[in-house]
């Protein structure tokens, strides 16, 4: 990566931590995915020797990928740094939705799992997975002209939508 000059990485948090700021100097942007991301790992990140964006991003395979996306920006407080930082906001052409089992949308502060609507949103599995398709591909209770896939993944929605 530096004999390239890499400026913008895309790693999961895992691998990323094998590495320290000053191992990559011409990084500007990194951008983590694929699993949980702790806060201690945004933080060694964003608060190192120059100003790199540090960003979380949130999606599946059956997504194309990325569906959410959170900036984390230096300063902000957290009392654990084992803490997950958040997978923030939809990113445009995505539809992020929190349902409770009837699939209705849930209030702030209530946990329940994470439906994904996005343009590049698969149809569907096909030979041995595709008995999964009509629990996991399912109609947008609130717009039929959705496909939503049903994560598996639980989160909660602070009040300003993150």
């Amino acid at each position: 990566m530096n004999k390239l000059k890499v400026n913008t990485i895309t790693l999961p948090p895992s691998v990323l931590n094998v590495y320290k700021p000053p191992d990559l100097p011409y990084l500007e942007k990194v951008v983590t995915a694929g699993e949980p991301c702790t806060l201690n790992t945004a933080v060694k990140w964003a608060s190192s020797h120059k100003d790199i964006k540090f960003y979380n991003a949130y999606g599946l395979t059956e997504t194309t990928v990325c569906a959410a996306n959170y900036e984390f920006t230096k300063g902000l407080g957290h009392e654990d740094f084992n803490r997950d930082i958040p997978i923030g906001k939809e990113i445009p052409g995505a539809c992020v939705y929190l349902f409770d089992e009837l699939p209705q949308p849930v209030p702030p502060d209530v946990v329940a799992e994470i439906y994904v609507g996005v343009l590049g949103l698969s149809k569907g599995y096909i030979g041995h997975a595709s008995h999964y398709n009509t629990d996991k591909f399912i109609r947008n209770p609130l717009s039929d002209d959705m496909l939503l896939f049903k994560t598996g993944d639980y989160a909660f929605q602070d009040p300003d939508g993150t």
